[in-house]
């Protein structure tokens, strides 16, 4: 389906790229790249609701963090509702 922001405060774009994969682009910098990012997921019919997670491989830069979206067995999962908070300084 077609990715869109729903409410924002701080959040320039969304990205979609690929089953479960997502880059948020934060409208003012963060000050460094010590923020803390997490994020909640609605439940998908016959499943468990699934954690957003940023990738070991990825972390998050000043302008804009990218987060996986996986269910319980740790496949990359699109859900229809995803929320995600960041907390830090910003520049």
């Amino acid at each position: 389906g077609v990715i869109a922001i729903l409410d924002s405060f701080n959040v320039s774009g969304i990205v979609d790229g690929g089953v479960g994969i997502y880059t948020i682009t934060w409208d003012r910098d963060f000050a460094n790249a010590n923020y803390a990012l997490v994020g909640m997921t609605t439940k998908v019919a016959g499943t468990n609701v699934g954690s957003p997670v940023v990738p070991e491989d990825s972390l998050p830069a000043v302008g804009s963090a990218r987060m996986d979206t996986r269910n319980q067995a740790g496949t990359l999962t699109d859900y229809a509702w995803i929320a995600a908070i960041a907390f830090g300084d910003q520049a």
